[in-house]
């Protein structure tokens, strides 16, 4: 409006229904008899498939250098790690039943669980740099998420948190059982991690939504603010350094997207964190 051109400005604009779109701006003043400002043009290009296009490649591009790193790491660490865990398994249980020996056992007890922490790391790299190669099938959801809850009850015990159920009949959705149970293995323990000893208990929901199956983890703990939850999903981003790697919600986006699905997060503080997994609903026999 000042009368001069804008070449190149690109925008981001807000999409209705959600997300953005990006634009690139060209303007040009239009100027009256008098030679004043009476209204500017502006030719607009949309790049947002071309910047997805980019993002995604650039994901890709760092997914591979990972791939090799998780690789080298693995092969390194996975046959020292196995003695470490299976004999401080074998004496963790052989002083637990020794008398006078309760500084001992928590040494050992220290022992074994710094290497599952190792262990889960390992875990975490491959399966967020290597995806899934399990061949998808047909599965309900409802016994993946009581296996993943089972499987988080040392984080759940160590939180004090509890979990409830809200399960619908809903059909089955395409996915690896495996993938599947390591994606909300992830989710709850945030969940348990988030939440503390008098919190309102997990809720794992699971309900139909027209075509779509909606598998939701809500917690009640102190939940995050706007910059944080647009980091979310990245990986290595973290609010616990030292507790974690940042990859747990990246592992569950890349396996919810490989079998067609997408996942969202809803937090303010103070009010807790949903994450919601929703998948195309498979036909009903």
């Amino acid at each position: 409006l000042g009368g001069a051109p804008v070449d190149g400005q690109e925008v981001r604009l807000a999409v209705a229904g959600g997300g953005e779109a990006r634009v690139l701006f060209n303007t040009a003043p239009i100027r009256g008899a008098t030679g004043d400002v009476e209204g500017v043009v502006a030719i607009g290009q949309d790049l947002t498939r071309l910047r997805n296009l980019e993002a995604a490649a650039e994901q890709a591009e760092k997914m591979a250098g990972l791939g090799r790193l998780a690789a080298g790491i693995v092969h390194e660490l996975n046959n020292p790690l196995v003695a470490v865990t299976m004999y401080s398994e074998a004496l963790y249980e052989k002083w637990a039943f020794a008398s006078g020996a309760a500084a001992d056992l928590e040494k050992i007890k220290a022992i074994k669980e710094a290497g599952q922490r190792i262990q889960k790391l390992t875990r975490d790299l491959t399966a967020y740099a290597r995806g899934g190669s399990s061949k998808p099938e047909a599965v309900d959801l409802a016994p993946l998420l009581d296996q993943a809850a089972r499987m988080c009850k040392p984080a759940m015990k160590e939180s004090g948190a509890q979990v409830e159920r809200a399960f619908a009949e809903v059909p089955q959705v395409e996915g690896s059982k495996a993938a599947l149970v390591h994606c909300f293995v992830n989710l709850i323990t945030n969940a348990a991690q988030a939440s503390g000893p008098g919190a309102a208990p997990i809720r794992l929901s699971l309900a139909a939504d027209g075509a779509r199956v909606v598998a939701a983890v809500t917690d009640a703990g102190a939940g995050m603010a706007p910059e944080v939850v647009r980091r979310a999903f990245e990986p290595f981003f973290t609010t616990r350094p030292g507790r974690g790697i940042g990859l747990g919600l990246a592992t569950a986006r890349g396996i919810v997207e490989r079998y067609g699905g997408a996942i969202s997060l809803a937090s303010e503080p103070g009010k807790g964190t949903t994450v919601s997994v929703s998948f195309p609903a498979l036909p009903r026999p």
